[in-house]
């Protein structure tokens, strides 16, 4: 769990909040897929190898430069539960 995120949730212990009972906590970028904060996983790898997938492509099409079309990969990220928010 990144530290930001624990400061958060002692924070919010510290004001008398639960967590996850009161409220959850979720990190929108989750560092790893391990741990106890819930959160999306954005797949950092896959992010890597599509964007390698890329430039390789442009280079077998000997497309140099700025394109003038640019292209967008979207990579969907993957939620991993944690002990920060209740089970449904």
């Amino acid at each position: 769990m990144g530290r930001l995120c624990s400061e958060i949730i002692l924070w919010l212990r510290q004001a008398g909040i639960d967590v996850p009972g009161d409220v959850g906590v979720a990190n929108l970028e989750r560092p790893s897929a391990e741990g106890t904060m819930a959160g999306i996983d954005p797949l950092r790898g896959l992010i890597g190898g599509a964007a390698v997938e890329l430039v390789d492509a442009q280079l077998h099409q000997n497309e140099r430069g700025i394109p003038a079309h640019p292209k967008l990969i979207a990579i969907e990220g993957r939620w991993c539960g944690g002990t920060s928010v209740r089970r449904q």
